[in-house]
């Protein structure tokens, strides 16, 4: 049975996690945190994108990473890249600067957050919800 090239790509990848860069799923994680500065689909600013740094230095993207830049000083790494910059822009040169895994008391508290929801959505009856509440922790 043929496989498409990108998902024999990703199966290869599986559990080979680096801690210096995102993989297909983390980076999609990002996508609504950017989408949020992108109401129009039209693209961004860099000033945008600079924002979404923030937001990512704080893992909004609860994907256990953050940006590593020196003094989180992000406007020099977008300074030569030309408005509005598409998702699919953003989405490729990701991996164009380091990341950090999130430090382990922080993630620690994300993740026991988590499961206290899927805890509360089971509790109610919310199934699929606990499901996916449970999941996202696991996967952090």
């Amino acid at each position: 049975m043929p496989v498409p090239s990108k998902k024999a790509e990703n199966k290869d990848l599986f559990g080979k996690n680096s801690e210096l860069a995102l993989v297909p799923w983390e980076i999609n994680q990002i996508k609504p945190l950017f989408k949020k500065y992108d109401g129009d689909k039209k693209g961004v600013t860099r000033e945008d994108i600079c924002s979404l740094m923030t937001e990512l230095q704080d893992d909004l993207a609860d994907i256990g990473k953050v940006p590593y830049v020196a003094n989180n000083d992000y406007a020099p790494l977008f300074s030569d890249w030309t408005e509005p910059v598409a998702w699919e822009t953003f989405r490729d040169s990701c991996n164009s600067w380091e990341w950090r895994m999130t430090d382990s008391e922080t993630l620690q508290k994300t993740v026991d957050e988590f499961f206290a929801k899927a805890y509360k959505f089971k509790m109610q009856g919310k199934d699929e919800e606990s499901k996916a509440m449970t999941t996202k922790a696991l996967r952090l």
